[in-house]
């Protein structure tokens, strides 16, 4: 297709692109470019316990998420957002108490790459999808767990984690992890990366959570101390709790 350079998404996840370095404005706009959603359906991403929706040519954004993600500074980052809607490259809304930034024209670099050199048949329409494909993709689209089920999952398989750094370190690198890949199965990631042995929640066995009596005098201890007081005292013990 004239007019374009095709390049496959993959290289937004290469460590060159990676790279940590300040972004000058071309790659902010690249940058956003390729963060926005580029087919029609709707996706959903949880910020601040909030669940919000966003279509083509849409992304949630926040000042200090493009702050850090391009190392730029507050003003610097409100100021190209700024030039993008008088320019009408943008437009910005807020849903939820969060900003959703569009791609105006983002069909232009959005293009689908076509043969010129041989005729096909009419494409179908687009946004039609049958009921089969669009079970298909929601199959795959990945949700994203709530800082609290990342918690309760790590209770629940006996350690102890903290659901809102680990819900933090994916989702401002929009579920990608350390080694650029994305996060299809998030329990899964959580127990092959946060299940550590220092992470193992550990009974306290010096919990004093067992009470007995001995004539008219009530003592409180662990299970050791009961079994340890049942050999001294025998019948003479009588157990509280």
């Amino acid at each position: 297709m004239k007019n374009f350079i095709p390049i496959n998404r993959k290289f937004f996840n290469n460590f060159l692109w990676k790279e940590r370095r300040k972004f000058n404005r071309a790659e902010a706009w690249l940058d956003l470019l390729q963060i926005v959603s580029y087919d029609m359906f709707i996706k959903t991403k949880i910020i601040n316990n909030k669940v919000i929706e966003y279509g083509y040519a849409q992304y949630p954004i926040s000042i200090s998420f493009l702050e850090k993600r391009w190392l730029w500074s507050k003003g610097k980052v409100r100021v190209f957002l700024t030039a993008l809607v008088t320019a009408q490259m943008a437009t910005l809304s807020t849903t939820q108490g969060t900003t959703l930034i569009t791609i105006c024209n983002y069909a232009d670099y959005n293009g689908q790459l076509q043969s010129e050199s041989t005729v096909t048949d009419p494409p179908k329409a687009q946004g039609l999808d049958t009921s089969k494909e669009i079970k298909k993709r929601k199959n795959k689209e990945f949700i994203p767990p709530t800082p609290k089920e990342i918690q309760n999952y790590g209770i629940e398989k006996g350690y102890k984690i903290d659901g809102e750094f680990i819900f933090n370190y994916y989702n401002e690198n929009d579920w990608y992890d350390s080694r650029n890949k994305k996060v299809l199965n998030w329990k899964q990631k959580i127990r092959g990366v946060w299940f550590k042995e220092e992470n193992k929640i550990k009974e306290n066995i010096n919990l004093k959570n067992r009470s007995w009596k001995v004539g008219f005098s009530v003592f409180h201890g662990n299970d050791t101390d009961l079994q340890n007081a049942k050999k001294e005292f025998g019948d003479k013990l009588i157990i509280l709790k």
